[in-house]
């Protein structure tokens, strides 16, 4: 283990130092070399992961459990660490009725009892499946690709399926028994979310847990309530009005009590209400935490479900299946006993020893630009600026300075770079010389927060970004509002600076031999153009990819946002977009993939393509990274794309990919035409077989090589004693009530009893 604490006395420390190995526990001990015991295949199309390992499930408790009563008051349907288990009604041995690389939750008797209702992704996403009991065979329901699937409820007649489906704000939808496209059946307000529908009694009424939006982060109460959507007259009418929220109604068959969650001294319970009289009191509590915090994608509360005399509830809590007496108000444990050969697939582990060397070799760089001529490439690594002759040179530092430098920009004819500084409290713009180096020359007179300089060949100016040093002092993120706020330009001998404009979004300014105009990137605009004087502002394209699951994201969040809102799907815009040197193409940056295009001339509405397919792109284009790239730029004479993915440095010729791909085309024609004069059908299936085999090595590849920047290891020296702690070991179940852990340089060396 690496970077433990040095400490400058030898202390006793009153600590509780955890030891933590990451594996798989479910009351359970995983059977060794199990692809020997098993040799049946259980990887499917939809769900091909193979499995590899195997543990027995033993164990007579559980946590989120959701249960259902069937019909006749016999049994109890439950699930289980994605598999579906049904016991006797006073509990036993659980016969596992469903369940293998698939997760299955909240089955459902149906109200004549030969079938239960469930969610299940065994089709590779989540749908509503039914499975017939006697028959044993599933029927699936709903045929979504991208759509959660919360809950699923029979109508009182089965002949109806309702669920709560959608994305973050789901919704009720009704489905027939025997298939179809379904409807959904409340539509308003569009924040509205639905889950945990639910039946009493009356079909005409469907019983619910309703909130506004689909989560909140540091949530306040109350989150949820309880309602009803009218079948007849397709109102909603809000049930409760709870402070602690009000979740999972479940309502007795005698159409006399409603029984639901909420929280009460931070504490979850459950409330019977007495729906002649509207009188309630607690039927349980303190019972299982709730899930109001998160998007509660297995319902707020586990399900809950009567028995058909209505004169208990049966509910899981406290890692139990418990009988509760409505009347009453006690709780007896339904005991059972689960026992099972659980699958999953194989375990991701990796041997990677931290190194205790003197030297390690980055693994990142970053603003990499290659210079005018092909010969030199310059770049970043550990906020330091690095030059390195192509194709075997040696990186060196190009400077000698001991603060932040970023974003290299060669001159026109490659003797010099620019690049940016932050140095504590304010950066600056430098120029130096690339083969001599030294410190450079400071071009800016004040300091302030300067980003993506680029220097025009044209006018002999560097435009760049920027904003008051104190704004980006002060920001939460470097991406904050406010923290470049203006483009600007300079001589490349420095002075003063001239403003151009506000940055109004744009990003990326780069420019076009013979054009004297500014390009950028922008997100909701595409590539844009505009004249030193920021007027006569151009769209020239927009250009999109694939459409990935609707998410929200903005300049001042750096992770998902929650929204009342259901974001819509649509394609992903290109962050990038840079104008090839002559501007008769362009490269696009989406997702971290980056697309090549040709930049048509329409003279009308801007163009629009999406690259999701390039071919069948609006207009030509073409992917041209495998696995994602970082700070792409093109070669001075357009001929080529480079980029950078971790330390590795990419070119994608187009001259050689022409090649290749002709190739490829001339070799599948020829395939054809052997195809059609017929052969053995063994060495035609010979032949798919080995074409199977190398299709995935077919194609052109971006040449690919390693930048290996070798820098001293940070390795700390000395001995550490964590004294009189309570120590969880690796060493199996072994727990050390009051032990201490030696450190030595960076090493544990040993761990005891005090």
């Amino acid at each position: 283990m690496s970077n433990y604490y040095k400490t400058k006395h030898m202390k006793k420390l009153s600590i509780t130092f955890l030891l933590l190995s990451i594996a798989i526990f479910c009351m359970a001990q995983e059977t060794k070399d199990s692809t020997k015991i098993d040799t049946v295949k259980y990887a499917t199309k939809e769900l091909p992961l193979e499995p590899e390992r195997e543990y027995i499930l033993d164990t007579d408790e559980g946590t989120w459990t959701s249960v259902d009563v069937s019909p006749d008051g016999q049994q109890i349907v439950f699930d289980m660490v994605g598999n579906l288990y049904i016991i006797p009604i006073n509990g036993g041995k659980a016969k596992k009725i469903i369940g293998d690389m698939s997760y299955e939750t909240h089955p459902k008797f149906s109200p004549d009892g030969q079938h239960l209702a469930f969610t299940s992704d065994r089709s590779g996403s989540e749908n509503i499946w039914t499975y017939d009991l006697k028959e044993e065979e599933w029927t699936q329901i709903t045929k979504d690709s991208d759509q959660h699937y919360q809950s699923v409820e029979w109508t009182p007649d089965g002949e109806y399926l309702i669920a709560a489906k959608g994305g973050r704000n789901w919704k009720l939808h009704m489905y027939h028994k025997d298939g179809g496209s379904g409807a959904q059946l409340i539509k308003k307000p569009e924040n509205l979310k639905a889950s945990e529908p639910a039946f009493g009694k009356d079909k005409r009424y469907i019983w619910f847990s309703r909130r506004r939006g689909p989560w909140n982060y540091n949530a306040q109460m109350p989150q949820y309530q309880i309602a009803t959507f009218d079948r007849e007259t397709g109102e909603v009418e809000t049930r409760t009005n709870r402070y602690g929220s009000a979740f999972a109604p479940t309502l007795s068959p005698n159409g006399k009590y409603l029984v639901y969650g909420t929280r009460h001294n931070a504490k979850t319970g459950l409330v019977k209400r007495n729906l002649i009289t509207g009188q309630e009191s607690w039927l349980a509590y303190p019972v299982q935490r709730d899930d109001q915090e998160s998007i509660a994608p297995l319902g707020v509360y586990p399900a809950m479900s009567f028995t058909p005399d209505s004169r208990h509830l049966i509910a899981a809590f406290g890692g139990k299946i418990n009988k509760v007496n409505i009347e009453s108000n006690t709780a007896s444990e339904i005991a059972y006993h689960v026992y099972d050969t659980i699958r999953y697939g194989p375990r991701v582990h990796f041997d990677f020893r931290i190194s205790d060397d003197a030297e390690m070799t980055v693994t990142q760089i970053r603003d990499a630009v290659t210079s005018p001529n092909g010969r030199t490439l310059a770049f970043t690594a550990l906020n330091r600026l690095y030059i390195q002759s192509l194709p075997n040179g040696t990186p060196k530092r190009v400077t000698k300075n001991n603060f932040t430098e970023a974003m290299p920009e060669w001159s026109p004819d490659g003797r010099s770079l620019v690049y940016v500084s932050w140095e504590g409290d304010g950066g600056h713009i430098y120029k130096v010389n690339a083969k001599e180096g030294a410190n450079g020359i400071k071009l800016t007179k004040n300091k302030g927060f300067y980003i993506s300089p680029k220097w025009d060949a044209n006018t002999n100016r560097i435009v760049f970004f920027s904003g008051p040093a104190q704004n980006y002092v002060d920001a939460i993120d470097p991406f904050s509002f406010g923290t470049t706020q203006q483009i600007a330009w300079i001589p490349s001998s420095g002075g003063n600076i001239t403003e151009i404009d506000h940055r109004h979004g744009k990003s990326n300014p780069h420019f076009v031999k013979g054009k004297k105009r500014i390009y950028f990137s922008h997100g909701s605009k595409g590539l844009i153009s505009m004249k030193w004087d920021a007027t006569d502002e151009k769209q020239h394209v927009k250009i999109s990819g694939i459409t990935t699951f609707p998410a929200l994201f903005t300049e001042q969040h750096c992770l998902l946002i929650a929204s009342e809102m259901e974001p819509k799907k649509k394609p992903s815009t290109a962050s990038i977009i840079t104008a090839s040197p002559d501007g008769n193409k362009a490269f696009a940056k989406i997702n971290n993939e980056i697309y090549e295009v040709v930049l048509p001339m329409t003279g009308g509405e801007v163009p629009s393509i999406n690259v999701a397919n390039p071919k069948s792109s609006s207009f030509p284009s073409s992917k041209l990274t495998q696995m994602g790239g970082e700070f792409p730029h093109w070669s001075r004479n357009g001929e080529n794309v480079h980029w950078t993915l971790a330390n590795a440095y990419f070119t994608y010729n187009f001259h050689e990919a022409e090649k290749v791909n002709d190739e490829l085309k001339k070799k599948k024609k020829k395939e054809e035409e052997e195809k059609k004069k017929g052969g053995n059908d063994d060495d035609e299936k010979e032949k798919k077989d080995d074409k199977d085999e190398k299709k995935k090595d077919e194609g052109y590849k971006a040449a690919e090589q390693r930048i290996n920047v070798k820098v001293k290891r940070d390795i700390p020296k000395g001995l550490a004693l964590l004294s009189g702690a309570r120590i969880i070991t690796m060493n199996g179940n072994e727990v050390i009530e009051n032990g201490d852990v030696l450190v030595k340089n960076n090493r544990i060396v040993a761990v005891g009893p005090t």
